[in-house]
């Protein structure tokens, strides 16, 4: 028997023309329902993807223990490790990047445990369910604001090498790169537990 996983497409959403990055979370109960809404954009095999528990929660508030047990060094922080992903996909790998989908959803365990001011779960009513897309807006929208720095940091240093003539001995790369970083542009989702999608805006 074979299931089919269909969803509503957001309206407002343009379909993007070139590659996406997407965000979201580890939770394995809506790995099939994300993949069929990243098809129904025509996106499928052009999009990355990297999973953190709570998606944007976790890039912004969690962080990991040094790799070696007992060893002291430094704590590696998760935004560091997409931001790091997002510049070796766009500079080193040459995707063709231009849309950032945050991938939010409900009943997160992440954020149970690692809200700043809610770490317990949310209730079925529709006070807390409103509660609980607040805190998700939240935490998406600030991380969007991030990558929107991010971004145009990446592009000021580009138009400056291009400009200082740093890349002369490739300039077709100096040029890519400030092509690459222009217009980057972040979505924001809720996906609830059967699969359905809200384009969050603000």
């Amino acid at each position: 028997m074979t299931f089919q996983y269909t969803h509503n497409l957001v309206s407002d959403l343009p379909t993007p023309r070139k590659q996406v990055l997407l965000l979201t979370c580890m939770d394995l109960r809506l790995l099939d329902n994300t993949v069929a809404f990243m098809n129904e954009y025509n996106l499928a095999n052009r999009y990355d993807q990297l999973a953190f528990a709570g998606a944007s929660l976790g890039v912004m508030h969690c962080s990991s223990p040094p790799y070696e047990e007992g060893s002291k060094g430094r704590r590696s922080s998760w935004k560091d490790v997409f931001f790091h992903h997002l510049d070796v996909a766009i500079n080193d790998l040459q995707r063709n990047i231009k849309d950032i989908f945050i991938m939010e959803h409900r009943d997160c365990g992440a954020y149970e445990q690692f809200h700043p001011t809610h770490n317990f779960a949310y209730g079925d009513d529709q006070a807390e369910q409103a509660l609980e897309e607040m805190h998700h807006r939240e935490q998406a929208f600030a991380f969007a604001d991030e990558i929107a720095e991010f971004g145009q940091r990446q592009l000021r240093e580009a138009e400056k090498a291009l400009k200082k003539g740093k890349d002369h001995h490739d300039p077709w790369e100096a040029e890519r790169r400030v092509r690459a970083w222009r217009g980057l542009r972040s979505h924001c989702f809720l996906m609830d537990l059967r699969g359905e999608v809200k384009h969050l805006c603000r």
